[in-house]
């Protein structure tokens, strides 16, 4: 056995190095793709000039806004006000370290390394884990706005909680569902399950449907990006963020965008399986970018709601029919196994 392979701590330091790698080039593609696409969806051109298609802008922006000048204002919080950003991008990537993308990456080491040994996310709470981390947002922009010091910072961030926990709790209940599906709260069972039946989007599609509306608006992506009421709030509960805080913040929105959409994949669309022969991290991949993508396009179809159309939408009827459909998963579940749609490992 090597050196790397004893050490659990190398293993792991491995293990988030590559998921790193794969969650930052993720995402700017999202930042790509929703530049691109928005530009031809409203007859634009977006990006063009720096490097081949404008693929390099966005290096130019993050070197723009590294190189600006770090400010803090005078009434904020100042060690939480600092603490925010990095608190952020942390919770998310612990919340990416659960899903199975260390797995699909082992797949590619060669096999005298033992590529099992790298595998982090196979653990039967991951699920749990996953949402418990990526969940934490709500008291990060709360915080993030009281310790900004403005009154309009703090009224962001409050509206942002109220918009997050409201949809929140549909999102727990439709993942909930897919646990009584396979009586497991492991991503990695959830996703093999799924290899002996139909992808879970059709077994339960109006879970799916549920999942995915109430992810919009866990990712403030319009139209419930009311945290971001530029008319109203000026930039939301991170207008006083600048700079290379800023660009935390921003990273921030994208990582949680790849993470949310590939907890989607791996509950819904059956994770890093598909039907041709190509390596389970391109499938992953491929499938997390096409889900982001149809948020992209979602995002530039419809027109921002107002927040009482918002929250009447979470309360008053997505967490209503995610109980009920929760209360019907154990008969479809039953049918399903009876009729041979569902083979559980």
């Amino acid at each position: 056995m090597s050196f790397v392979e004893g050490s659990v701590f190398l293993r792991a330091l491995v293990s988030a190095i590559a998921v790193f790698i794969v969650a930052s080039l993720g995402s700017l593609i999202e930042i790509y793709i929703e530049r691109k696409l928005w530009a031809r969806i409203m007859s634009r051109y977006g990006p063009t000039e720096v490097g081949r298609y404008g693929s390099l802008q966005l290096f130019a922006d993050a070197i723009k806004l590294v190189v600006k000048e770090d400010f803090t204002p005078l009434g904020a919080d100042k060690p939480l006000y600092n603490a925010v950003p990095v608190i952020g991008v942390a919770t998310t990537f612990v919340a990416l370290m659960v899903i199975p993308f260390d797995y699909t990456l082992s797949l590619l080491f060669p096999k005298s390394l033992n590529p099992q040994l790298f595998v982090f996310s196979n653990f039967e709470p991951s699920l749990l884990v996953a949402f418990a981390f990526f969940a934490l947002e709500p008291i990060l922009v709360l915080l993030g706005g009281w310790a900004g010091g403005s009154k309009y910072t703090l009224v962001g961030g409050f509206r942002s909680a109220a918009q997050l926990i409201s949809y929140e709790i549909p999102i727990i209940l439709t993942f909930l569902s897919v646990v009584a599906l396979t009586k497991s709260m492991n991503i990695f069972t959830i996703v093999l399950d799924q290899a002996h039946s139909f992808p879970f989007a059709l077994l339960e599609f109006p879970a799916f449907i549920l999942f995915l509306i109430s992810l919009l608006a866990e990712l403030e992506r319009t139209p419930f990006d009311l945290t971001e009421a530029d008319s109203e709030l000026v930039a939301g509960w991170n207008t006083e963020y600048g700079g290379a805080k800023f660009l935390l913040v921003y990273l921030n929105e994208y990582l949680r965008a790849f993470t949310g959409s590939a907890i989607l994949v791996c509950l819904f669309l059956g994770g890093w399986l598909g039907p041709a022969p190509i390596p389970a991290i391109v499938w992953l991949f491929l499938k997390t970018i096409l889900v982001f993508t149809l948020l992209v396009w979602i995002r530039a179809a419809y027109p921002r709601v107002r927040i009482d159309q918002m929250l009447n939408l979470g309360w008053k009827y997505l967490v209503p029919l995610s109980v009920v459909w929760l209360l019907v998963t154990p008969f479809i579940a039953m049918a399903a196994l009876s009729h041979g749609l569902l083979i559980l490992r």
